[in-house]
């Protein structure tokens, strides 16, 4: 079986790694599509790889990067890759009301393919009318769909999709990179204390990161905090952090690439995810 893969998120190396598993089975061949560049965690993000000789990588030139609902290649170009490769079957991991999964769709249907599609989405909500005509056609066109939670699965379900959803959450953990290891002296060139708390992730009012900083305030003061990664809400976070007297012992960090956030994971004791809930956001 070929599988062609449609994801702007495997521009990260690391994303790759379930291809490469997949790719080990008899009879799987794996190619991946990813858009020349992404915007990952606020950090452009150039197209590499792949990770594995096993997985067969095309890049292609993409315009509005960093938009998940809008991006889209260049016309024409993903239905020429689809009929030069003929897979079996397109696996797209893009929004099922986005420009580049109706891109994908059309491809997978110039050849006869089955069309599979993944979608985190997990709130009901109405798109602006272009995003609502593409959510309908990749409804009626998609053979399949993989909702990462129960809660995207019953929002299939209302739009009156039948023809067989899956749920199940997109990534894994690779235990070679995540594991208990020695970083005393990446805490100390931080300056962070015995006990240490944090957050890693995107710096925006949706995430929370406020919520933590307020409840480390009111904690032992020997506890200290850890913010790695970037954001509109970073200057902000830092202000706050000075009016509730707590700069001494939190520790701004921009981001870093993803290999080297386990490094960074092992300096806390407590990984804290803040996120609140609004009309365009749940986790």
């Amino acid at each position: 079986m070929r599988i062609l893969f449609v994801s702007h998120s495997s521009v990260v190396r690391s994303y790759q790694q379930k291809l490469c598993e997949l790719a080990k089975f008899p009879g799987v061949e794996v190619h991946l599509l990813v858009p020349d560049r992404w915007i990952e965690g606020n950090r452009l993000v150039q197209a590499s790889g792949p990770l594995s000789d096993e997985v067969s990588l095309h890049v292609e030139k993409a315009y509005l990067v960093g938009r998940v609902g809008g991006y889209f290649y260049r016309p024409r170009a993903l239905t020429r890759l689809v009929k030069r490769l003929k897979p079996d079957l397109v696996h797209i991991e893009e929004e099922p009301w986005s420009v580049a999964c109706w891109q994908a769709i059309r491809g997978a249907e110039a050849i006869g393919a089955r069309a599979l599609v993944f979608t985190w989405e997990n709130i009901w909500r109405r798109y602006r009318w272009i995003s609502e005509k593409i959510l309908k056609y990749v409804l009626e066109h998609a053979a399949h769909i993989i909702a990462g939670n129960e809660e995207g699965k019953g929002l299939l379900l209302k739009r009156g999709f039948r023809k067989g959803i899956s749920v199940f959450p997109q990534y894994g953990v690779d235990e070679n990179a995540f594991k208990r290891k020695e970083v005393s002296p990446l805490k100390n060139k931080l300056g962070l204390s015995a006990t240490v708390v944090g957050y890693i992730g995107r710096l925006e009012p949706s995430k929370g990161v406020d919520l933590l900083l307020r409840a480390i305030a009111r904690i032992d003061s020997r506890v200290s905090c850890l913010i790695l990664g970037e954001g509109p809400e970073k200057k902000k976070l830092v202000t706050l952090a000075d009016e509730l007297g707590i700069e001494s012992r939190t520790v701004f960090h921009g981001g870093v690439p993803n290999d080297k956030v386990p490094d960074y994971l092992n300096c806390l004791d407590l990984l804290v995810l803040p996120s609140r809930t609004t009309a365009q956001w749940k986790e």
